[in-house]
C-alpha cells in the first residue's frame, strides 16, 4: 500500500476557515463532552470495528449511549 498526497492547494478561502465554538460557549454555555483526545480515541475505534467488519449499527449505539452516559454525568457533577 502506499499514499500519494494529491493536495492542490484547496479551495481560495481554506486557509481562512477556522472552527470556532466561542460563540456557542458565551451564549448557550456549551461544552464538548470529550476532550479532543477522546473524540480521536473514539473516531480510531470506530474506524477500526469497521475495517474488522463488526456490526456497526450495535458499535455506534454503544458509543452513542458511552457519550451520553459521559453527558449526563457531567450533568450531574455540575
Amino acid at each position: 500500500m502506499s499514499w500519494v498526497n494529491q493536495y492542490d492547494g484547496g479551495p481560495h478561502e481554506a486557509n481562512f476557515l477556522k472552527l470556532d465554538c466561542s460563540k456557542l460557549k458565551s451564549v448557550f454555555g456549551w461544552k464538548p463532552v470529550w476532550d479532543v483526545k477522546t473524540a480521536v480515541e473514539k473516531t480510531a475505534a470506530w474506524s477500526k470495528a469497521w475495517l474488522n467488519g463488526e456490526n456497526m449499527d450495535l458499535y455506534m449505539e454503544k458509543q452513542i449511549l458511552e457519550y451520553q452516559e459521559q453527558r449526563e454525568k457531567e450533568q450531574r457533577d455540575v
